[in-house]
């Protein structure tokens, strides 16, 4: 496995959303039959918290143009890994506080930056974007215009909320990264963050917000498996799509998000028993509306049972 390294983060302080950190592994080595070397960044909001995946894994030492969600009390934490995916780590505190608080058009303004970064191929710092974005203006997004038409709704001139453009940039920055294990966990947790904070859900966030649950899910299925970060996202998310307070939905929008929950249901089984396979354990994802779990079994057991 890789020893000998560290991390560092400039700076080592600043705010969610509107500070911007750089990442940096130092110091990495390991036997030459077993390099090159690559890196995965994450942050932590406090000891014991679930990790944020910040990018995929990638060769390169550095991790710029970051975007943080709050975490006074966080640390930044690199994973090393070997060409035989053995891995260790680094840590270091990285206090993030509290945003200041924004008006709707400033809250616009922020998006379209990431809108910005996803058009310049760089989805991973869009994600994040995003992910502090409905972390700390979650429920505020409900209200705010995100200045695109909502054809429904009667009159010319209304518009959908920010949430929409919002889940427009998550499809998008999804659609661009290469679907690996990493940026399918970042994509899933972003998308969780977006729905579930936003506490109101209009019928085409739903319907919108189930087609991208449902895709990651099947691509969880075909790549491999979904690891408990993923499968705990996207149930958590699916759960609060079929249980959010909707506004303004047609009925082709109900049947739409409907027929996505069950095909994310059910990739998501697949994925997990692809998980269960490949690690010898039961694997499960839960939520008050949702619960899917696999697990691998013995003929003997089975039979016994």
């Amino acid at each position: 496995a890789p020893w000998g390294g560290g991390l560092s983060a400039s700076p080592t302080t600043g705010f969610a959303l509107v500070t911007t950190f750089e990442l940096r592994a130092h110091g990495w080595t390991d036997e030459e039959s077993d390099l090159p070397l690559s890196y995965g960044f994450e942050f932590e909001r406090f000891a014991g918290d679930a990790a944020i995946t910040l990018a995929d894994v990638q060769v390169v030492l550095a991790l710029g143009d970051v975007t943080l969600v709050e975490g006074a009390g966080g640390s930044a934490r690199v994973r090393v890994l070997d060409t035989y995916g053995a891995s260790a780590f680094a840590r270091i505190p990285l206090s993030v506080g509290l945003p200041p608080t924004l008006v709707c058009t400033e809250l616009v303004a922020l998006l379209e930056k990431a809108e910005l970064r996803v058009l310049t191929g760089a989805s991973s710092a869009a994600k994040q974007r995003l992910q502090a974005l409905a972390d700390a203006y979650g429920t505020q997004l409900a209200s705010c215009d995100g200045g695109e038409v909502d054809a429904f709704a009667a009159g010319s001139n209304a518009s959908l909320p920010i949430i929409n453009r919002m889940l427009a940039v998550s499809a998008d920055a999804s659609a661009s990264a290469i679907s690996t294990q990493p940026s399918r966990r970042q994509s899933a947790g972003v998308l969780a963050t977006v729905l579930v904070n936003s506490n109101t859900l209009n019928g085409a966030a739903q319907a919108e917000g189930g087609a991208q649950l449902a895709a990651l899910a099947k691509q969880s299925a075909k790549g491999g498996g979904a690891d408990d970060d993923t499968a705990n996202a996207l149930v958590r998310a699916l759960g609060f799509v079929l249980v959010a307070n909707t506004t303004r939905a047609s009925a082709e929008q109900c049947i739409a998000t409907l027929a996505a929950a069950v095909a994310t249901a059910a990739s998501l089984t697949r994925a997990l028993v692809a998980g269960a396979l490949a690690g010898e354990q039961v694997r499960e994802a839960l939520n008050p509306a949702v619960n899917v779990s696999a697990v691998r079994q013995s003929a003997a057991s089975l039979a016994n049972s």
